[in-house]
């Protein structure tokens, strides 16, 4: 009865670790392995939120993911153009909808708006 119940340890054991090992091995990183040195003001138009890559840990690329419809766009981190338009679309960077860009408003009013007088 100790033998079975030994053996039945040590099976479990041995399924527990193997498990672990294999969710340890399957976690993948997405990390920026180049990037681009150009970025035209066009597209930072479009960006929907950006991410800042440090070279410390996981990824050793310094860099910038710019979120773009649904695309994602590495871009140096030392660009003086992205860096101007991060600091200016720090604060905007975690709102949800539509686009970081704060240009022109646009109008909200209905052309067919129908207008009560009283």
């Amino acid at each position: 009865m100790d033998l079975k119940l030994v053996t039945l340890f040590a099976a479990f054991a041995f399924v527990v670790v193997q498990t672990s090992e294999a969710t340890l091995f399957l976690v993948s990183f997405n990390c920026c392995t180049e990037v681009s040195h150009h970025v035209p003001r066009r597209l930072l138009r479009k960006v929907l939120k950006f991410e800042i890559q440090k070279d410390d840990g996981v990824c050793n690329i310094p860099a910038v993911i710019l979120h773009v419809k649904h695309k994602k766009l590495c871009v140096s981190s030392h660009n003086k153009t992205v860096k101007k338009w991060m600091k200016r679309n720090r604060i905007t960077n975690h709102r949800r909808n539509g686009n970081l860009h704060s240009g022109k408003k646009r109008n909200t009013k209905r052309k067919n708006q129908i207008v009560v007088k009283q």
